[in-house]
């Protein structure tokens, strides 16, 4: 994320469109399970360009921080603040995903999973990861750390 749209400049933002964004959590509890993790992912991806701010404050726990490759720090009202619904945006996001595919890997510790992945990016690569809390049947995101490695 995946991927984050607001964490990475837009050149860089991989994330996986397919999924769907949901106004509210399900009262289903979700698995503990990497492919649920995973799904958190891919949801949350889908949220930030679908301009789904509601699901966003759900997903984000309080205190939630990401920090980017170029070392700036953006906490949960900036993440939400910055989901906008734009066509334009969502077409650009997939094309640079199509041309930089990327495989996450998911590992859990306990009620702590970790979701990472690695993408060719300009100048280098892009090595992310995101860390989700399992609380109250769900899997809510904590923090977002995103790594350019030169070469």
């Amino acid at each position: 994320m995946i991927l984050r749209v607001a964490v990475l400049p837009l050149a860089a933002a991989v994330v996986l469109l397919s999924a769907p964004a949901f106004a509210t959590p399900s009262e289903k509890v979700e698995p503990h399970t990497a492919a649920a993790v995973q799904a958190a992912g891919e949801a949350w991806a889908a949220a930030e360009v679908n301009g789904d701010k509601t699901y966003l404050e759900w997903l984000l726990l309080p205190g939630y921080r990401a920090v980017n490759y170029a070392g700036k720090s953006k906490d949960k009202a900036a993440i939400v603040a910055h989901a906008i619904a734009d066509p334009a945006r969502k077409a650009e996001i997939a094309k640079w995903k199509a041309e930089h595919p990327q495989k996450p890997v998911v590992q859990i510790f306990g009620d702590t999973a970790v979701l990472m992945w690695m993408a060719d990016a300009p100048g280098g690569r892009i090595h992310s990861c995101d860390i989700f809390a399992y609380r109250d049947g769900h899997w809510r995101a904590a923090y977002s750390q995103d790594t350019k490695v030169d070469g």
